[in-house]
């Protein structure tokens, strides 16, 4: 059976990307993206739907969908950002309800940064959850980390299922007390920081949880995750400075480190692969593993004879198809597109959870 599928504010579809691999067959109706680069690699994917462009213009197709999705910007909301809110020209909440409004879904999913959860005291992730009452909608959420499903980052986020149910609509419920997280920051496994539109982060953890039938190994170090700003031409941050600050506090290790930089502060290549990453090498391990695609060299060559982290790395690490955005995009491009994306995996665990 195809179940009608939109999606605001798309990126590469992620979203649509996870809600194939939880097990939905999707007919895409349309897309809403505004940025060139990712609206060029929907164009490619996915000729023949059309892209309506900025969602505050957008005229909507009539008649109802069944599944909706949206993964309105985060800056205003994210802790990497001001946290502005609704005063931030990126706060596209209202946007986002007139569009779910006009084209009736029978479910929307819609995904956002951890920090959706306190922003302004929890009111803004409240405001949704009494307008999606208000219109009809039954919502259950939950935050979950690409950690949780095996990626080598964490990269924690926001999802919540809303489902038409028309009157006497019940409170949103939570499912999961704590974040879904692979890698607890409290003892032992560590990851890379992780792709993102802000500064991704890693820590300490053990774990040995479950989701979706995956049990993950222990004692594992993880990367940073790959952010948005890694393409916006700063070079990730000088290696010299972080290797200058770790040696200052051993500690902090894995708190806060740009993912260029932490590429650039790995073994020099060896024949084995445990050297080559060392100490992220279990969690590199595990990652191709789940994906059945090897991880790429993580630099190449820089402009001056030094060395810049290669796009290929965040795109693998997001668990994207090799070249989906590096073989279409600039790198300053591919690096933005990982860092603001959805990792596909990632996303459909949250579908299954939630539903």
């Amino acid at each position: 059976m195809n179940l009608t599928y939109g999606s605001l504010c798309t990126g590469y579809d992620g979203i649509g990307m996870g809600l194939g691999l939880a097990g939905l067959n999707l007919e895409h109706l349309f897309y809403a993206e505004t940025e060139p680069s990712v609206s060029e690699v929907l164009k490619l994917e996915h000729p023949e739907v059309p892209n309506l462009g900025d969602i505050k213009t957008a005229t909507w197709p009539t008649g109802h969908v069944d599944i909706l999705s949206s993964g309105d910007p985060c800056q205003s909301i994210s802790i990497a950002g001001r946290k502005e809110g609704r005063n931030d020209p990126r706060f596209l909440w209202p946007w986002v309800r007139e569009a779910y409004r006009q084209t009736e879904p029978d479910v929307i999913l819609l995904e956002n940064v951890a920090n959706m959860t306190s922003h302004d005291g929890g009111r803004t992730m409240a405001e949704r959850f009494d307008n999606l009452r208000e219109d009809g909608y039954a919502v259950r959420w939950t935050v979950v980390g690409a950690c949780a499903i095996g990626a080598p980052h964490h990269r924690h986020r926001w999802y919540a299922v809303a489902e038409w149910v028309g009157g006497q609509t019940p409170e949103a419920v939570r499912i999961g007390k704590a974040a879904h997280c692979g890698a607890p920051r409290s003892g032992g496994r560590t990851l890379l920081p992780t792709p993102s539109a802000a500064d991704g982060s890693g820590g300490p953890g053990v774990s040995d949880k479950r989701l979706g039938g995956m049990n993950l190994r222990t004692a594992v170090t993880l990367l940073p995750t790959p952010c948005a700003r890694d393409g916006e031409g700063r070079n990730e941050g000088s290696p010299e400075f972080w290797q200058r600050k770790y040696e200052r506090m051993p500690d902090r290790i894995g708190n806060g480190i740009p993912l260029g930089a932490a590429v650039n502060l790995l073994p020099t290549p060896r024949a084995c692969q445990s050297e080559r990453w060392g100490r992220y090498a279990e969690a590199i391990a595990l990652w191709e593993s789940i994906t059945g695609n090897p991880v790429p060299e993580p630099t190449m060559p820089g402009p001056n004879g030094g060395v810049r982290l290669n796009p290929a790395l965040p795109e693998w690490m997001m668990g994207l198809r090799p070249g989906l955005l590096t073989e279409r995009m600039s790198r300053n491009d591919a690096l933005k597109a990982a860092g603001n994306g959805v990792v596909p995996l990632q996303a459909a665990a949250a579908w299954r959870m939630l539903t």
